[in-house]
């Protein structure tokens, strides 16, 4: 021990005649020792072995995106697709704006005196593809009303975040694009495509989905969203959904889903509310002492 310190003494002394730098030499040339090496004491391996697991943990937190940027993500899908559902209403309303122009021209022409029975079809005709292009007009502008709606659930406080994946993702999926399962009355309607649409094959992909319950909304991943300012919650349920799948034992697997009957909150005398139900699936991770939670704060709205 002491032989190795005084050699390294004696070189480090003659390095300036030799015209390399000390620290080179100390580099080239390190200090041994044969001596055993200093024991950890139970404080400092408790830190290194904690230490490791927080940063485990911090990767593993890191890895999952926040609640801003899951809405974020929802907002610009939901987005999307109601600018898609746009374009496809005002293609429909220009068509049928065309034919009833074109059927008035035609009514013109024939006249009322030369063809009595065509002039009345044509007119007939021409009226009913008038009226179903202001209809289209108005549902147009209803949808791009709810544009909106993201950018509001995201402005209130987010209670719950709810993430399914892997097979009950696909379960759901299939159940929300079956008849029974898609949102009741007329907003049922834009998942008729059943199973066969891409944006079922996309979200299926995908693997996972997101529903997020705040104080001013409600959204179901990309298939759905409301406004408490727009639909006051009427009831909420939670109920037992088979379908039809079976585990290797034998036993059915059976979804916890939660049922939502929505209805306007404003509406006139003459067109009086008509409710409609929106149903999302709960994880099998949830304690069953956070359900009841999560329904009451569904109730509140």
């Amino acid at each position: 021990m002491d032989i190795d310190v005084e050699a390294a003494q004696s070189v480090s002394n003659e390095s300036p005649s030799s015209g390399i730098p000390v620290n080179d030499l100390e580099a080239v040339i390190p200090l041994t020792s044969d001596g055993p090496l200093p024991m950890k004491t139970a404080a400092q391996r408790v830190a290194e072995h904690f230490s490791t697991l927080s940063s485990a943990v911090a990767a593993a937190v890191t890895a999952l995106p926040s609640n801003v940027e899951i809405i974020r993500e929802l907002g610009f899908a939901l987005d999307r697709n109601l600018r898609q559902r746009s374009c496809r209403i005002f293609l429909v309303m220009f068509i049928c704006l065309a034919v009833a122009i074109s059927l008035f021209i035609i009514s013109g022409e024939i006249g009322l005196e030369s063809n009595t029975a065509v002039f009345v079809v044509c007119i007939s005709l021409g009226l009913a593809f008038l009226f179903a292009a202001f209809g289209a007009l108005f549902m147009a502008l209803t949808v791009q009303s709810q544009r909106r709606r993201p950018t509001i659930v995201a402005q209130g406080h987010i209670r719950y975040t709810i993430r399914i994946e892997g097979e009950q993702w696909a379960r759901f999926l299939a159940y929300f694009y079956s008849a029974k399962g898609r949102p009741s009355r007329a907003r049922g309607w834009w998942f008729c495509c059943g199973r066969g649409g891409s944006r079922y094959q996309r979200l299926l992909q995908r693997g996972y989905g997101h529903f997020i319950l705040g104080s001013l909304g409600l959204i179901v991943d990309e298939l759905f969203c409301t406004t408490y300012d727009h639909h006051i919650v009427l009831q909420v349920e939670l109920l037992p959904v088979a379908n039809g799948v079976i585990r290797e034992d034998g036993v059915p697997i059976i979804d916890t889903m939660v049922r939502v009957w929505l209805c306007r909150r404003l509406y006139d005398s003459r067109w009086p509310p008509t409710p409609f139900k929106v149903d999302f699936f709960l994880p099998p991770q949830i304690p069953s002492y956070e359900i009841p939670g999560i329904l009451k704060f569904i109730k509140m709205r």
